[in-house]
């Protein structure tokens, strides 16, 4: 064992360290291929798509419209 260890050593370092580079490397170019998450289609709306971004944005504005009191109509 120790001498086909001695033998190969440097294959074992070669192989070692590409893996080491391979595992580093790995999370960050798989977080770059998802790209930006808020861009996501959530969803569609007559045939109009909704992102996620846009999602936000309108429960945003939703809830601070709903904080104003509703407004009394004239019949």
């Amino acid at each position: 064992m120790y001498k086909s260890m001695k033998k190969y050593k440097k294959w074992i370092m070669v192989i070692g360290g590409s893996v080491l580079m391979v595992l580093f490397i790995l999370p960050q170019g798989i977080s770059s291929m998802q790209g930006d998450p808020n861009k996501r289609v959530i969803g569609s709306i007559n045939g109009v798509k909704l992102h996620a971004n846009e999602k936000v944005q309108y429960d945003r504005e939703f809830r601070a419209l709903m904080k104003f009191p509703p407004i009394a109509t004239a019949i």
